[in-house]
């Protein structure tokens, strides 16, 4: 086991015992999470890939905490008001002409494409999903707030992620995808799975959802969560560096604890999603 193991624990009670209150207190609870946990994330990966204190780092950085305004202005309104969807889009749809602008009035700047796509990406790859991981919790904004969803998600993801660690460094022989990270084995990924699925299956029981399924998101998390986490492993192999921050002792920075969650709640939205479709269309079919 790692020497990093007591930092590690230490750190993760902190965490939490400050995370599950948010939680539970309220919707801006939740939403502060994203907010730190985005922006955070965002500036790991602009540093990460040389975007360092510059003109575009910033304008990254203000598009995202941008964005997250518009989001608590949401929550705060609702729901007496409900703000236009264009609050939305704006944002987003002046952020590549903003970052365009800026790279032609930056003399210094000598491959702009390539600076413009590492914007971007760090938007999509560190906001998008956790504003949808956000969104969850709160998807009629406010009125019908849940914070068992976010945190069976949270609770879940760090059952995998615990399970893996231990049953991979107890019995783990055969390595799972040793050029992108060569300390994860088959054992311990499998091992995780099927500790989250066991965790789903007890969220199944005890809660009973009438609208959604703690067996599906379980698996959903069992396997999209791992390969965020060997996503985010290719992206510090492409730069040759172990952790891409260290705000969290013994684990790293925002993006080494939470990139799986950066994939799975993609995928459990579209389950969401697609629960949402299939039900209209029966009532479609029913009518």
């Amino acid at each position: 086991m790692s020497s990093d193991l007591p930092r590690r624990v230490v750190t993760a009670v902190i965490a939490v015992s400050i995370l599950i209150p948010a939680l539970v207190w309220s919707p801006f609870g939740l939403w502060t999470f994203g907010v730190v946990v985005s922006l955070i994330s965002l500036r790991e990966f602009y540093r990460g890939f040389g975007i360092g204190p510059t003109r575009y780092y910033v304008t990254g950085i203000a598009v995202g905490a941008l964005l997250w305004g518009v989001v608590g202005l949401d929550i705060w309104l609702a729901p007496e008001v409900q703000l236009p969807q264009a609050m939305y889009l704006l944002p987003a749809i002046l952020f590549l002409p903003a970052l365009e602008i800026v790279a032609l009035f930056y003399p210094d700047e000598k491959q702009p494409a390539v600076s413009l796509g590492i914007l971007a990406l760090g938007i999509i790859y560190c906001y998008l999903p956790l504003y949808l991981f956000v969104d969850l919790g709160i998807p009629d904004v406010v009125s019908e707030y849940d914070f068992w969803l976010p945190f069976g998600i949270l609770f879940l993801t760090w059952t995998l992620d615990v399970m893996s660690y231990f049953i991979g460094g107890a019995i783990g022989r055969h390595w799972l995808y040793p050029r992108i990270s060569p300390k994860k084995t088959w054992e311990g990924a499998i091992g995780g799975a099927v500790s989250c699925f066991i965790g789903g299956m007890i969220f199944q029981y005890f809660l009973q959802p009438a609208a959604y399924s703690w067996v599906v998101i379980s698996l959903l998390i069992g396997f999209f969560s791992q390969i965020g986490d060997l996503v985010e492993s290719m992206f510090k192999r492409s730069i040759q560096i172990k952790d891409l921050g260290n705000i969290l002792p013994g684990h790293g920075g925002m993006l080494d604890r939470f990139d799986g969650l950066l994939l799975s709640s993609v995928f459990i939205y579209l389950y969401f999603q697609a629960m949402e479709i299939g039900k209209f269309l029966m009532d479609k079919v029913s009518f």
